[in-house]
């Protein structure tokens, strides 16, 4: 039940170095009894990261529509709700190239939260997900979605959203192939993926995340095939055929960085009278100069390419 690559996805490159595998895995009821078996590889030639051996395709599919798979669940909860709003709002940056159109196909929509959002805003958004679940979750808030690849129109979107879906692909030929049929002239493509260069990823080290309480489990390993940084991202989408008219990262993800433990089950505590409870108070507004310097902290960082998600978008090139 496991594939073993002797090429690199990326470059083609034949040399590999074997690192660490992470010590906290996803899915360990399906993926437990391949302990020892899978692995990571880093190609000698292009630096890409990539899990190797790896799971075979139809244990992950057992894996991506079982339960315990939440991506597939819908979530209207406020941050996911802000990450899609951020996220739209990319495509409307100045110097950014304008979309032809509203047409916006959520390609690995999941349970519909950033397609929602699309919708809420304007776009003539629907969306497409392999798995049965995603798309029963998303017809059930009223959501359009495609049932398969074959029923995608050619030219018929002028955006197409990968998020989180670049670093679960097996076969990047097939998905660009695609994403080229499907886009309309100028249309744009848009990624988001996590940053195997941030500084969560530096900080969640195997020998760190063992010794020191680093939180390694953003890396989701076995299901998580690719690990991207800026560089790599930007040369897979070269090599397919993309222009990146826009690079940066998002995502300080510090807060995510110790392992803490689970929390202790909350206790009843006896109604206390309304005089004895103080008024809420209310938070103390930063300064404009506090403010000003977490901005700057904060452009900083995404300059030197240190944010937990990698941000591009990409044109066909003729």
């Amino acid at each position: 039940m496991i594939i073993t690559l002797t090429k690199c996805p990326l470059c083609g490159g034949a040399g590999f170095r074997q690192l660490t595998v992470p010590g906290h895995w996803i899915g360990r009821e399906i993926f437990g009894p391949l302990q020892g078996q899978l692995g990571l590889s880093r190609c000698r030639t292009c630096g890409f990261t990539f899990t190797n051996p790896r799971p075979a395709p139809e244990l992950l599919d057992r894996f991506y529509s079982g339960n315990a798979y939440s991506c597939h669940k819908p979530n209207t909860a406020a941050p996911a709700v802000r990450v899609a709003t951020y996220l739209l709002s990319l495509l409307d940056q100045p110097g950014q190239p304008k979309s032809p159109g509203k047409r916006l196909l959520d390609f690995g929509c999941g349970g519909g939260f950033l397609l929602r959002c699309a919708r809420n805003i304007g776009w003539d958004a629907s969306g497409f997900d392999p798995g049965e679940e995603a798309r029963r979750a998303c017809r059930e808030q009223g959501l359009p979605v495609f049932d398969s690849l074959e029923t995608l129109p050619a030219k018929g979107f002028d955006v197409v959203l990968l998020s989180h879906v670049l670093e679960h692909v097996e076969d990047f030929d097939g998905l660009f192939a695609v994403c080229r049929r499907i886009l309309a002239p100028q249309g744009r493509l848009f990624i988001k993926s996590p940053n195997a260069a941030s500084l969560r990823a530096r900080l969640a080290a195997p020998l760190l995340s063992r010794h020191a309480g680093f939180d390694e489990r953003y890396r989701a390993f076995p299901i998580h095939l690719s690990y991207f940084t800026s560089g790599t991202l930007q040369r897979l989408l070269e090599t397919h055929g993309f222009e990146v008219t826009m690079s940066s990262t998002s995502g300080m993800g510090l807060e995510e960085i110790i392992l803490r433990p689970e929390p202790e089950p909350e206790h009843e505590e006896r109604p206390t009278s309304q005089a004895s409870t103080p008024p809420p108070s209310r938070p103390a507004r930063p300064s404009t100069t506090v403010q000003a310097a977490k901005t700057a902290v904060k452009n900083c960082f995404h300059s030197l390419k240190l944010g937990e998600y990698l941000l591009a978008i990409a044109t066909p090139r003729a």
